[in-house]
């Protein structure tokens, strides 16, 4: 729960490029270069193979990489074209003494509240449920409306405020990672749309 700052534009391939480096030190150190035959050869096959947790953060890149593209690609082309006229949106704020959960985003777009657009057939409190459960892994124990606003920055959209009481632990989701920081800390980083 530290207060702990995070880079918001890491590039996908400059962390596979350090996760390979790092491995590829690793297995240099430890492999014997110079041995003849057959042990050059595994050797040389070890140092490009990636170990167990190397390969669990290369697919967490891939998924957080993937939903950056998607992200971008769909609020575009829903901004140019959006045929589903305004959509609604549901957003949490969860308090914890003087601090505030909020995800970094994966796909550089800065911080957000837990939250998101809420499907035609749920009501604005099931919408922020599922969205809660999806980005942080807690469950909504209880929310009571604070506000609603308009917002047109990237796509027209209805967004309602709300304030939650949750419990679980939290995790980390392809959308981003839950961070607790205070309001000083989120204003200046928080996305354009949820600056109300």
């Amino acid at each position: 729960m530290g207060t702990t700052r995070y880079s918001y534009n890491v590039s996908f391939i400059a962390s596979m490029r350090q996760i390979t480096e790092v491995h590829s030190a690793k297995r240099i150190q430890a492999s014997p270069i110079g041995a003849p035959g057959k042990l050059a050869r595994v050797a040389r096959v070890r140092r490009t193979m990636l170990p167990a947790d190397d390969v669990v953060a290369v697919r967490v890149c891939m998924k957080r990489y993937l939903f950056a593209i998607i992200s971008r690609v769909g609020m575009t082309a829903y901004s140019l074209l959006p045929v589903f006229g305004s959509l609604r949106a549901s957003l949490a704020v969860i308090r914890e003494a003087d601090q505030i959960l909020v995800i970094e985003r994966s796909d550089g777009r800065g911080l957000s509240f837990p939250g998101g657009l809420v499907f035609p057939w749920e009501t604005d409190e099931q919408g922020l449920a599922r969205e809660v459960s999806e980005e942080t892994g807690l469950r909504v124990k209880e929310c009571e409306p604070l506000f609603s606003y308009w917002a047109d920055d990237e796509i027209p959209c209805t967004i309602k405020v709300f304030a939650v009481k949750a419990e679980g632990k939290l995790n980390e989701s392809w959308e981003g990672s839950p961070n607790w920081l205070t309001i000083d800390e989120i204003r200046p980083a928080v996305m354009k749309s949820q600056q109300a």
